[in-house]
């Protein structure tokens, strides 16, 4: 709770989590476990076990804040302006650190031919991360990997699992719409960006959906528009900022050129030039139907079976986790934060806080499922 706590209160927001990455080397540390720096020394990797293992479990936790103001009213609420854990990814950090803990002492005991990689990953907010850590080669050797994310919608003390794909597919779109500015006063001396970005705007919320299956989900939106300083002058131009999150590809390609046509339409309308830009891109998480068992018999054990029940459809939202479950077998889990006074936030919400006896319940869950993907239990 002191970690999380900690952490919470000094957010980063990715690509500069340099404070976060040295406060988490000290914390393991002092318990007397070696890491070592991830590139441009943010994020951490921590192994233990046989160096010759034929067998290397990895367990990941991001570790990167989102940029929004924290608007909760605890001693433990962000210090820092525009930046707050708001999607819970220093509980995540607590988590794998308790894991790391408990495994550390039974692995180096007692098991000496199988090994765990833990990973502390920055950069999950702008889809960086996992892949600049692929690249770096922090999966070499690793034969399978776990991780997960908590969750407001359900009650701390349950876990949510399902195979498959669990996210969606998750696509940035920019859009700049080019115009002529002028004075407000005289809007027909100018080509208005203002004006064509507010009927893109519209235009693509209402078309768009109109245009797919509604049998499978899609989700446009939009979470950035700018342009201008002034009330009495019309810009030069606007910026906009979305995502498009899909199911399958069908519904993808359909989506992304419905916005193409509306962006030409617009832009011969109302004589606006309206540039789209189609940005990074991350898969669906998948998780491996074995890994997947073998976290739903250890959560099983530890909460009962009541408090485990499956995922009926993949979320709306993306993780940069898929990137590694796209090269190794993969679990992904729900872990409810939800208690009776707090948890209930959603993610992203300047509210957002958890019921922190997740922290030791993940930290159960996730040492569990290790254990049991290296021994399983025996009928």
């Amino acid at each position: 709770m002191e970690i999380r706590r900690y952490l919470h209160q000094h957010p980063e927001l990715s690509g500069f989590e340099y404070e976060t990455t040295r406060y988490l080397a000290n914390q393991l540390e002092q318990s007397g476990i070696d890491c070592r720096l991830g590139p441009d020394n943010r994020g951490l990797i921590v192994d233990f076990g046989s160096e010759n293992a034929t067998h290397r479990l990895a367990l990941r936790a991001d570790i990167d804040a989102v940029p929004v103001n924290d608007s909760k009213n605890v001693e433990y609420r962000s210090r820092v302006t525009n930046a707050a854990h708001a999607c819970g990814h220093d509980a995540h950090s607590a988590i794998l650190f308790g894991t790391i803990v408990s495994l550390q002492r039974w692995f180096c005991q007692e098991n000496p031919n199988v090994a765990i990689r833990a990973i502390f990953q920055p950069e999950e907010e702008t889809i960086q991360g996992a892949k600049r850590l692929i690249e770096w080669g922090v999966l070499d050797g690793v034969n399978a990997i776990m991780g997960l994310h908590v969750d407001p919608d359900r009650t701390a003390g349950t876990v949510a699992l399902k195979a498959g794909a669990i996210t969606a597919q998750c696509d940035e779109v920019f859009v700049e719409v080019m115009g002529q500015g002028g004075h407000a006063a005289r809007p027909h001396e100018t080509r208005d960006p203002i004006a064509a970005a507010t009927q893109f705007l519209s235009t693509c919320y209402h078309l768009v959906p109109r245009a797919l299956n509604s049998h499978q989900p899609t989700v446009l939106s939009f979470g950035s528009i700018a342009g201008g300083d002034a009330c009495n002058v019309i810009p030069d131009s606007v910026s906009i900022k979305g995502t498009l999150r899909t199911v399958n590809n069908v519904s993808r390609t359909t989506a992304m050129e419905k916005i193409r046509q509306i962006a030409d339409g617009i832009s011969l309308a109302t004589g606006t030039r309206v540039q789209l830009t189609w940005g990074a891109s991350v898969p669906p998480v998948m998780a491996d139907p074995h890994l997947t068992e073998v976290v739903q018999m250890a959560s099983t054990e530890l909460l009962g079976s009541n408090n485990v029940t499956s995922i009926s459809r993949a979320s709306m939202g993306g993780d940069d986790f898929a990137f590694y479950s796209q090269t190794l077998p993969a679990s992904f889990m729900r872990i409810g934060c939800a208690g009776q006074r707090c948890g209930h936030m959603p993610l992203h919400n300047p509210g957002f806080d958890i019921d922190e006896k997740v922290l030791p319940i993940g930290a159960k869950v996730l040492s569990m499922s290790a254990v049991q993907y290296f021994w399983p239990p025996q009928a």
